[in-house]
């Protein structure tokens, strides 16, 4: 910056704006919540600027030069140079005529300037580490917000005189992310619109497994177990909670799978896993299926109870039941016969693949936050959905095949998927603030639609994890800092959540069922449950349940089922009559005054 020449007989800026501030009541008005104390240089314009202010805000009226005297002579924390300057620069405050116009676009250039330099020097400061509280992360964030200092002249809508801008709002088309199922779009009136939050809320070994379990209905009692008695202890009402790397971790529910191939794992010293192809095995490369490890015919180190061992998988060509649990912990894990297994999910990962799959076909662009997964994990559900190829296949596509899906792919879309990871727990929204500026300086990208997978492992901005708040507060932080990121970038963000214990295998799971923070429901616009039963899942189907809806009325179409397809990570329509059996519908048919009786499938099946 140039140096000020504060004996120059042309006014300084500060002191044209200090003297139209008690002079001139439109303009102070307008310009002082924008004015910050600390874009005055020197200390004696600083003070008079906040006496100014302290004034108007008390009486509601501007401050006479008689009055500002006297308040700046009552203040302690002044010498007698200073008070002396002070008077100095009082008296040369007066009524000179001015353009309004012109004072107004000088101010506002002011307070961009002294922002951007206050704004590089914090900056500075903060790469050199003498700043305790903010790293190199915040700078971005800082100069951005001195970027956008700016004066808003909208203070709010005024209903009688604005009525014609509000009939344009009525009429005016809203530009919304449209799905691809038929009873999403009918519940959102079209889609999802910009600025909201959206909320998922959701909830593969040999029977004999053996798992260490506790359960209680008042006193814990501990045993190891085939992983097929946990159904029992469910069944009869037992709080049940089963071993992992993470200690005891609640179980939510039990599935049975039906007959899968038979893949087994032997570990050095004799101990076995009989399970499915899809079953993953946490290992120090991370998670792995029994296929991958099945077909690479490596000796892998895994995860058990007793430290790092070594193991092979060998695939049996014989049939099996096959069964699995699900947890309660943002892992999702648990020990089978001493090893690190990863348990079954209802389906929030595959319903925010399969949507940002469609959305990318809509030639949109679409930014992917995982914390759960990796990236190339994410990817491969979007490859298993957008080139209809089942999952466990794809590794054995050839690489021309592969190319070959990819480059059609590419030529039916003129959209972009970006897939960033974060490690669990560790990234906020200022961390997806500065990506999302990173994405657009580097690569000109801004997406139409944020997921993030999910939202409870995110980290707060304003709370730090080991913080001593409670989980209401902290999850309630998080959902409202995604909100106001989506606010600020103008896009739809979609998330998940999970249920409580109650709320896994439940054919009616209702906003109580949230995990950890009612006040996430307070925040979101849109919230769904995703449910999945036995029944269901032998049929290839899930249910959806609006929890609450900002778009439309939630007792329409409140229940709904959709197809799901595991293997191609696919959601899809189904046919009318798969509505026909699920209460609250909203299918606008004449009462006929019969009593309908369930179809056999549904037979037991109560909400």
């Amino acid at each position: 910056m140039l140096p000020r020449n504060d004996n120059s007989l042309m006014e300084r800026i500060e002191q044209t704006i200090l003297r139209n501030l008690v002079f001139n009541e439109e303009y102070s008005r307008k310009v002082i919540p924008f004015i910050q104390p600390n874009y005055f240089d020197q200390k004696t314009e600083r003070l008079i600027f906040e006496e100014i202010v302290q004034f108007i805000v008390k009486y509601g009226s501007s401050i006479t030069i008689e009055a500002l005297n006297i308040e700046m002579e009552n203040r302690t924390d002044l010498n007698e140079t200073e008070i002396k300057e002070i008077r100095e620069i009082n008296s040369s405050l007066n009524n000179s005529p001015i353009d309004n116009r012109w004072l107004l676009d000088t101010t506002e250039k002011w307070c961009r300037d002294r922002a951007i330099y206050l704004a590089l020097m914090e900056s500075i400061h903060i790469a050199d580490g003498k700043d305790d509280k903010k790293n190199r992360d915040a700078i971005p964030s800082i100069l951005s917000d001195a970027l956008a200092v700016s004066f808003d002249n909208n203070i709010g809508h005024d209903y009688l005189n604005n009525y014609e801008e509000r009939y344009e709002y009525y009429h005016r088309k809203e530009d919304k992310i449209e799905f691809d199922l038929e009873y999403f779009n009918k519940i959102t009136k079209g889609g999802l619109p910009n600025k909201t939050l959206n909320i998922a809320l959701a909830g593969c070994v040999h029977p004999e497994t053996r798992v260490k379990i506790r359960f209680r209905k008042i006193m814990w009692i501990e045993k190891e177990t085939s992983i097929g008695e946990i159904k029992t202890l469910l069944d009869n009402g037992y709080e049940v909670e089963v071993d992992s790397p993470d200690g005891y971790v609640p179980v939510n529910f039990f599935i049975n799978k039906g007959m899968y191939e038979e893949y087994e794992l032997l570990m050095m010293g004799g101990n076995k896993v009989s399970c499915n192809e899809s079953h993953l095995f946490e290992t120090t490369e991370g998670w792995i299926s029994a296929k991958e490890m099945e077909q690479s015919n490596l000796i892998y180190k895994l995860i058990t109870n007793e430290g790092i061992k070594i193991g092979r998988v060998y695939k049996n060509n014989k049939q099996i039941p096959i069964v699995d649990i699900n947890v309660n912990h943002p892992n999702h894990r648990y020990y089978t016969n001493g090893v690190s297994s990863h348990n079954t999910g209802v389906g929030k990962s595959l319903f925010m693949c399969h949507f940002a799959a469609s959305v990318l076909l809509q030639g949109r662009n679409v930014l992917y936050i995982t914390m759960e997964m990796a990236e190339e994990k994410i990817a491969e559900r979007i490859d298993a959905n957008l080139l209809n190829v089942p999952i466990q296949q794809l590794s054995e596509l050839p690489r021309s095949t592969f190319e070959t899906k990819v480059t059609n792919l590419a030529k039916k879309t003129q959209g972009t998927l970006i897939i960033k990871e974060y490690p669990t727990a560790s990234a906020h929204s200022g961390h997806f603030k500065a990506l999302l500026n990173e994405l657009s300086l580097k690569k000109s990208f801004r997406p139409d639609i944020i997921f993030i997978d999910y939202l409870n492992i995110c980290a707060s901005s304003r709370y730090k994890g080991n913080s001593n708040i409670n989980s209401y507060t902290f999850v309630k932080a998080i959902a409202e800092e995604l909100r106001g990121l989506a606010v600020e970038f103008n896009v739809p963000i979609v998330s998940a959540t999970q249920t409580t214990r109650s709320g896994f295998g439940s054919s009616d799971v209702e906003l109580t069922d949230t995990s950890e923070s009612f006040g996430l429901p307070a925040t979101a616009d849109l919230m769904f449950a995703l449910i999945s039963t036995e029944e269901l899942e032998g049929m290839g189907q899930i249910m959806v349940k609006q929890l609450k809806n900002r778009y439309n009325d939630p007792t329409i179409y409140k229940r709904f089922i959709v197809g799901i397809d595991r293997a191609k990570m696919r959601l899809y329509d189904c046919e009318q009559t798969a509505q026909k059996d699920i209460l609250d519908s909203g299918q606008e048919e004449e009462y006929d005054y019969e009593e309908k009786k369930p179809k056999k499938s549904f037979e037991g099946f109560k909400f």
